[in-house]
């Protein structure tokens, strides 16, 4: 049984949490996993989706067991949903999400 403690902690965070970029450059985030219940806590399982799309595994950069950057060239989207998911049988459990909007310097 889950502690109400471990319900409320997100099982992963996002850094830069709701970056603001400029339109045109390149996106770098990271998705840390927490050290909590997780069944298969390894940053090789994170897939990332911008918005509902998946992003090219090629763009992902596997820091260590817990930690799995991702670099997106050309961010042209004004405002849009960077998605950390981890692979987990066949399905894709959701981790965490941020906002990321980018504007004109």
């Amino acid at each position: 049984l889950l502690t109400l403690k471990q319900m409320l902690t997100k099982d992963a965070e996002i850094f830069p949490s709701s970056p603001e970029i400029e339109r045109g450059s390149s996106l770098e985030l990271s998705c840390v996993l927490r050290k909590n219940y997780m069944p298969q806590r390894n940053a090789s399982l994170i897939i990332w989706k911008l918005n509902d799309a998946l992003i090219a595994p090629e763009n992902y950069n596997i820091v260590n067991e817990t930690v799995s950057n991702i670099t997106i060239h050309n961010f042209t989207y004004s405002r849009a949903y960077v998605k950390c998911f981890m692979k987990y049988l066949d399905k894709e459990l959701p981790l965490v999400h941020t906002e990321v909007k980018s504007g004109c310097k």
